[in-house]
């Protein structure tokens, strides 16, 4: 967990380098953008999971990329502050 391919981080990071372009035509098409980030998403969040919260209460979603469809399971915790 929290550990990036350097090659995939490196082409995410020129995929950014040209949406950052001054020149607007020279930025990629969304479906470019898309197409690119896809294949890297896919890969790192096999078996990860991700912290979505909410108010405050914390919701961790867990994805599996071994099941159709991406199968995503909640599990619900109450986190409060003692501010």
């Amino acid at each position: 967990e929290g550990e990036y391919s350097v090659k995939g981080a490196q082409k995410a990071a020129n995929l950014a380098y040209h949406c950052l372009s001054q020149n607007p035509k020279a930025r990629p098409l969304m479906r470019d953008v898309v197409e690119t980030l896809e294949p890297l998403q896919i890969m790192d969040m096999e078996n990860t999971s991700f912290t979505y919260s909410v108010g405050s209460g914390v919701t961790t979603y867990e994805v599996s990329s071994q099941s159709p469809g991406n199968d995503v399971q909640a599990n619900e915790s109450k986190h409060h502050s003692d501010e």
